[in-house]
């Protein structure tokens, strides 16, 4: 919550991280477990509000806050992006962000992102005025079956996901496919320039950057 707070006075736009917990309160948190951040071999789809309340983030003496805490904090002063974790599974539990999302609608902007286009399509029937963008990159390191990275790599479900912009890996840019979709007018974000160098590069292919460690 100190970074969030920290990024308004800055008058940064905030791109976080969503999941749902066992009792179905949506965490913002950006791994699938706490081992990382907290030392704790738990996965957030396993916590309970009890859990997130005890859970420090690393030595910062801050805790893993909701969706609807950041929402109360941030009120509107700066855009959002939400990125729903393609492990987030069941009706309930996009229900869950769903809900949360519909009344902030009338306090400030915010956009949704997700690795999964099943996810996005399930947005895109229900809350079709939500923008949606499809994250994709390389997949050079993981573990998933090969059509289904070409699959994902060259935007070859977006049918599904019906994205209104394309949110893709800066390292794995420029890409011929993408350029084409920017040129005809689909807005290109780019993830995430970890140094100035890295960041203007980056403005030649993307509309706006995700960045982190610095301030461009």
């Amino acid at each position: 919550m100190a970074a969030f707070e920290r990024a308004v006075s800055n008058g940064y736009g905030i791109e976080l991280d969503v999941q749902v917990t066992k009792d179905k309160l949506v965490a913002v948190f950006h791994d699938e477990d706490l081992q990382r951040m907290c030392g704790l071999d738990i996965r957030v789809a396993n916590l309970t509000e009890r859990d997130m309340l005890s859970a420090e983030l690393g030595t910062s003496g801050q805790r893993i806050p909701t969706l609807q805490q950041v929402l109360d904090l941030v009120d509107g002063r700066v855009l959002l992006l939400i990125e729903i974790k393609p492990w987030v599974k069941g009706t309930k539990n996009l229900y869950a962000i769903l809900n949360s999302l519909l009344p902030y609608q009338e306090h400030g902007i915010f956009a949704i992102q997700s690795f999964s286009p099943q996810i996005l399509g399930w947005f895109y029937k229900r809350a079709p005025l939500i923008p949606r963008g499809q994250i994709s990159c390389g997949f050079r390191n993981e573990r998933m079956n090969s059509i289904k990275k070409y699959l994902l790599r060259e935007g070859k479900l977006n049918s599904i996901s019906k994205p209104d912009f394309l949110s893709y890996d800066v390292s794995d840019l420029p890409k011929e496919w993408i350029e084409r979709k920017r040129q005809c007018g689909m807005p290109v974000l780019g993830w995430t320039a970890k140094s100035p160098e890295m960041y203007t590069q980056a403005g030649n292919f993307c509309d706006n950057i995700i960045f982190e460690g610095f301030s461009p």
